[in-house]
């Protein structure tokens, strides 16, 4: 499969072709110092023109490439990303799973309307990135979406 082919497996999702927006994606982790918990969050937006040609995000970059000792071994335990087939591994993700996303793409400024928010709960037993087809999708179309980890009943929970 290739990036090529997404516009064809997002419209088996949804029905619907991707919308006219390039899509961008930032990490970002909000601390709350006063319960020592932290809340890893994902934004996906649309991006500008110029995104069209630049490298897309590794489903990896949404697990910290492995920076956090112990992630990628967490990550491809028993069913825990979730929603997956048993045995995939972060790298068959990698290569056999394409996203739309430029990780930290400018942000578009071809409207000067705001961007509608979409928050994104993705549920108890997934991740923040378990659904980027949607998430995705909504940016493509020109929606900002927010989705962050659920501490305690993600099935992979990052937090620096």
């Amino acid at each position: 499969m290739s990036i090529n082919s997404y516009s064809t497996d997002i419209s088996r999702v949804t029905g619907m072709p991707p919308g006219p927006f390039q899509v961008g994606v930032t990490t970002l982790q909000f601390d709350d110092p006063s319960r020592k918990r932290g809340l890893q969050t994902e934004i996906w937006y649309p991006a500008g023109d110029e995104s069209k040609n630049s490298p897309r995000n590794l489903y990896s970059e949404y697990l910290g490439r492995g920076v956090i000792p112990g992630s990628i071994d967490a990550a491809e335990g028993s069913n825990a990303i979730g929603g997956y087939r048993d045995g995939i591994t972060i790298a068959e993700l990698d290569s056999n799973w394409p996203t739309q996303s430029v990780r930290d793409a400018r942000p578009c400024d071809k409207c000067t309307q705001p961007w509608p928010l979409v928050i994104f709960s993705h549920g108890a037993g997934a991740f923040r990135a378990s659904y980027i087809y949607w998430t995705e999708f909504l940016a493509s179309h020109g929606f900002v979406v927010v989705a962050c980890d659920h501490p305690g009943s993600a099935r992979y929970t990052q937090v620096d």
